[in-house]
């Protein structure tokens, strides 16, 4: 999928904050990252009965009671088994979740094009390796913004797939003003596919497929 020639002498003419927005396709990306709710475990206390102590004990007796840890079973060959409940299902993402998830590729385009701006920098002037540390800054910009949900974690591992195709086929030593055409179209059509992705309705989906689209990138150079 590549830019038609007369869209691709315009966006080599543009400044770099312009160029990602012409070349890439406007996706939907919640602008902060979702926050799953974590849930709520409601622990009854439960009232213990406890005899009164002798006086002459009163004053070296713990006035609040020890907890009651319940005794672990023991299976049939004498090992000791902890009595655990079943694991915890984790809550299924919320179309907000899944939007900012799929839509990491096309954000970290836009924030490596206002690093640009902010910088001066035009995509049609740096070199290869110019590109790939300001990508890299991009990157390591909203990593540290990040929160800890389980959406924002899928995010950074989506963002990791796009380094890796930045980096397959960006090189350092050319301009980049004859590898801007290749990489935009490339970054498009992943933008494209992680928002298909996400149609599966879960996050794991979303990061599998970035890895799988990093994958084939790297193994056709």
């Amino acid at each position: 999928m590549r830019l038609p020639s007369a869209i691709l002498s315009a966006f080599l003419s543009l400044p770099a904050q312009a160029q990602f927005r012409v070349a890439l396709p406007t996706v939907p990306v919640a602008p902060v990252a979702p926050r799953l709710a974590a849930p709520t475990l409601s622990v009854p206390t439960a009232a213990v009965s406890v005899l009164p102590a002798a006086p002459r004990l009163a004053a070296t007796l713990p006035t609040a009671a020890a907890p009651v840890v319940a005794a672990p079973m023991r299976a049939a060959n004498g090992v000791t088994v902890p009595d655990v409940g079943p694991a915890a299902v984790p809550a299924p993402p919320t179309p907000q979740d899944l939007d900012y998830v799929s839509g990491a590729a096309f954000a970290l385009g836009q924030a490596a094009d206002d690093l640009g701006a902010e910088s001066g920098l035009r995509v049609s002037k740096m070199g290869g390796a110019d590109f790939i540390a300001l990508v890299e800054e991009a990157r390591r910009r909203l990593d540290a913004a990040a929160g800890s949900t389980r959406a924002d974690a899928a995010a950074k591992d989506v963002r990791a797939a796009v380094l890796r195709v930045v980096r397959a086929l960006v090189k350092p030593e050319l301009p980049m003003s004859t590898q801007a055409p290749r990489l935009m179209s490339v970054w498009q059509v992943m933008t494209q596919e992680l928002s298909r992705a996400a149609e599966a309705g879960t996050l794991e989906a979303v990061v599998k497929d970035a890895a799988l689209f990093a994958e084939q990138v790297e193994a056709s150079i």
